[in-house]
């Protein structure tokens, strides 16, 4: 299943005609952008916090040695390297967003119906926004 809004690479020809080609389900939001956060978890503010806490390490990261710096900077680091590096900031991210965040997360999952069981047990948790 797929939620969207009118985003502006939503409208485009070719994300259309490959939403057509490969989803079970859409479910198109309506008229006004930025809509999506009513059922979708990630834009209710999930997705800004990873994103902020992977910059976070990947502070840690460069500010840990100028050779980070200098490694970052050149040419020498291959594109291994760079997904090596950024799955392991992204892992430490994750790590601490589940540690900090948890309720919160399962609040925001709550409120977008994704613990909503096949009975419809906890469909009164849901809350549009």
């Amino acid at each position: 299943m797929m939620v969207q809004d009118n985003f502006k690479s939503q409208c485009q020809e070719e994300f259309i005609t490959f939403v057509e080609r490969h989803c079970k389900m859409l479910v198109h939001m309506g008229e006004k952008e930025e809509s999506t956060h009513t059922l979708a978890a990630i834009d209710r503010g999930i997705g800004k916090q990873i994103k902020t806490l992977v910059e976070d390490e990947q502070g840690i990261w460069l500010t840990s040695s100028r050779e980070n710096v200098d490694e970052w900077n050149s040419q020498r680091m291959s594109c291994s390297r760079r997904r090596i590096l950024m799955t392991q900031c992204v892992g430490a991210a994750w790590r601490k967003y589940c540690q900090k965040y948890q309720k919160s997360h399962e609040k925001c999952c709550k409120r977008s119906g994704l613990l909503v069981a096949l009975d419809d047990h906890g469909i009164h948790e849901i809350r549009l926004e």
